[in-house]
Formats: structure tokens, C-alpha cells, sequence
């Protein structure tokens, strides 16, 4: 009797060993199954057609200023980055013979089309300025002088200066003309400088500190006012094409069993380059080993192409690709849950 209750013991200790060594390896071994890729994620917008142009060009808008403005758009425009990757490819164009409002003049979008192709974009960033001015009315001020402690008021010259700018910039589509972004601008400013003092200005801090908190510029010209009421206008445009992103993180397989020795060797060269930074490139790679999206056979490379279409922005039909692999893979998958519950979270 008591040599069994002393059996009884030994004979559970290794199980209850095996069982905790199985535990403990379970979530290694899923996390060796996989990659996280973090990175900023771009969410949808209403202008997601722009954002997925490969190019876009950028030519010298109709009207006075025009130069000045295609300039200033297209700097903004190529500043816009996405973590580390610029959000826009542009190309430029110096000069162009933008047609007038004459009876000989080709319609819009075929101007367009054919600047497109010139600079070898799918989209082109044109349109119509219709006011760039900056007035200047001088007056006379007062300022307070005091000497001896005694302060009196002395006249000093001032300036008034009243921008107004309107522009009306069009984004169209290369192959088909299609206006994918049209919106008119438009911005008055009104700034008085005394004695080389900026005492008001509706345009605020525009660049550079140039209406600071001190208020102080002694050399605001016509010029410069008509800079800052320039940019002003472009950085709405910048506002509305800046893609909303958040942090993310997508998980990549690492392991593909469906492959032969070769194959395998070349899909842990795509993990590789995703190590590296560099998604573009691991997903091309993904693609070439035959990816036909939800088609796909092998199933770890059709979930990599679904993860490759969730981190570029396509998340339709990522969820899609998802949808099909959970279709033909019976098994739970703890990868596949996450990714799901991630795609629901996106408005």
C-alpha cells in the first residue's frame, strides 16, 4: 500500500514535465513561424486614387504665378513621406505652353494627357490661378518716444499690404484624363508693418518665423507677403493628399513547406530583404514565385501576398486573399486572427 502511494508520484512527475516543456515551446515555436513587419501604415482617404499613382508630374499652372506655384507644390508634394519612403514620385517640367481660354486651344484634359506622357507620369498636377497679387498702401502710424521720462507720440511710416491669391489646382489621371482631385483656393491677407515692425498679419507663422511671436521682419516686402499667402495655399492642398497613417504590424511567414529546397531558399531571401526594410522589393519576390493572389496554391505564399497587399494599402483585397486562405486552411491559425481583427479595426 504505501509502495503505491510512492509510484503514484514518480510516474506523474515526468508528464507533468513533458506537459510544461510542450507549453512553454508552443508560443516559441508559432513565433518562429513568423516576421513582424512594423511600419507606418497609410489608412483610406478620399483621395486614394491619387495615392496610388506611381507618378505624378508637375507643370507650371495657367495664369500669373503659375511657375512659382508648380514649384512650391511640387517640393511639398515630394517632402510628403510615408515612415521612411517618400508618398510621391514627381517629376517636373520648367517651362510648358499651357493653352489660353482661345477657341484653339485643346480641352483640359487633353493638354493634360499629352504633358503626362511627355514627363512619363500616370498623373499630372496642373490647373488655373486666377488671382496672385499683393497691394501696398502706405500710411502714417504713431509710436510712443519717451526721453527724460517724459513720452510723447511721434508719427512713423507704415504699410499696409493685402494679398489675395486664387488657385483652383486639378490632379488628373494619365490614361484616362479623369480629374481625381479638383478644389479652388482661396486666400486674402492683410499685414501692417510700422517702423519695420510687423504689428498684425492675418497669415500667422507661416515659414520660417517670418510673422513670429516678435512680430519683428525688416525685410517684408511684396514679395515675401506674396511667398507666404503662396504657400499658405499649397499647404491646404498638402493637407488634403497627406496620407492619415498609423503604426502597424503585419505578420510575414517564414516557414514554406509547400516549396522545394530552391524555392524555400529563394522566399527566405524575400523575408531577408523585409529584415532589411525593404517590402517592395520582398513582395515582388513573393509575386514571382507564382502569387496569383487568391488563387495562389501554396498557401504560406498566398497568405505573404495577402500580408504584402495589407501593408501597400489594399486592404479590400488583402482581406480578400485573407478570406481565401482561411477558406482552404482548416487549422486554426493564430496569424491569420490577428490580421482579421486588424483589418476590421480600419474605418
Amino acid at each position: 500500500m504505501n509502495l503505491a502511494i510512492r509510484l503514484v508520484p514518480c510516474c506523474i512527475l515526468p508528464l507533468l514535465r513533458a506537459a510544461v516543456l510542450l507549453l512553454s515551446l508552443a508560443p516559441a515555436s508559432a513565433m518562429a513561424q513568423q516576421f513582424v513587419y512594423s511600419y507606418d501604415q497609410r489608412l483610406p482617404s478620399n483621395y486614394d486614387d491619387v495615392f496610388n499613382l506611381p507618378s505624378i508630374g508637375v507643370i507650371p499652372l495657367r495664369g500669373v504665378d503659375g511657375q512659382n506655384f508648380s514649384a512650391a507644390m511640387a517640393g511639398e508634394l515630394q517632402a510628403i513621406r510615408i515612415g521612411n519612403r517618400p508618398a510621391f514620385s514627381i517629376r517636373t517640367e520648367d517651362s510648358g505652353a499651357a493653352p489660353g481660354k482661345t477657341r484653339k486651344s485643346p480641352p483640359d484634359t487633353v493638354y493634360a494627357r499629352t504633358a503626362a506622357d511627355r514627363l512619363g507620369v500616370k498623373g499630372l498636377l496642373w490647373g488655373t490661378i486666377t488671382s496672385a497679387a499683393v497691394t501696398t498702401d502706405k500710411y502714417i502710424g504713431a509710436a510712443t518716444s519717451c526721453q527724460n521720462k517724459v513720452c510723447t507720440e511721434v508719427p512713423i511710416d507704415c504699410f499696409k499690404y493685402q494679398g489675395s491669391y486664387t488657385v483652383t489646382p486639378v490632379i488628373y489621371a494619365a490614361d484616362t484624363g479623369k480629374i481625381l482631385y479638383q478644389r479652388q483656393i482661396k486666400r486674402d491677407s492683410v499685414t501692417d508693418v510700422c517702423g519695420g515692425m510687423v504689428r498684425s498679419s492675418s497669415l500667422g507663422d507661416i515659414f520660417g518665423g517670418l510673422f513670429g511671436k516678435k512680430k519683428e521682419q525688416q525685410a517684408l516686402t511684396p514679395d515675401s507677403i506674396m511667398t507666404a499667402i503662396r504657400l499658405d495655399a499649397v499647404r491646404s492642398v498638402i493637407a488634403d493628399l497627406t496620407p492619415k497613417t498609423r503604426k502597424a504590424k503585419v505578420g510575414f511567414k517564414t516557414k514554406f513547406p509547400e516549396f522545394d529546397k530552391d524555392g524555400q531558399t529563394r522566399l527566405a531571401l524575400a523575408i531577408d530583404q523585409l529584415k532589411s526594410g525593404r517590402p517592395d522589393k520582398a513582395c515582388g519576390m513573393f509575386e514571382q514565385m507564382g502569387g496569383e493572389g487568391a488563387a495562389t496554391k501554396q498557401l504560406s505564399l498566398r497568405y505573404n501576398l495577402a500580408a504584402c497587399e495589407e501593408v501597400n494599402g489594399n486592404f479590400n483585397v488583402a482581406k480578400q486573399i485573407y478570406q481565401a486562405y482561411d477558406r482552404d486552411h482548416p487549422a486554426v491559425d493564430q496569424m491569420l486572427n490577428d490580421a482579421l481583427k486588424r483589418l476590421s479595426d480600419v474605418k
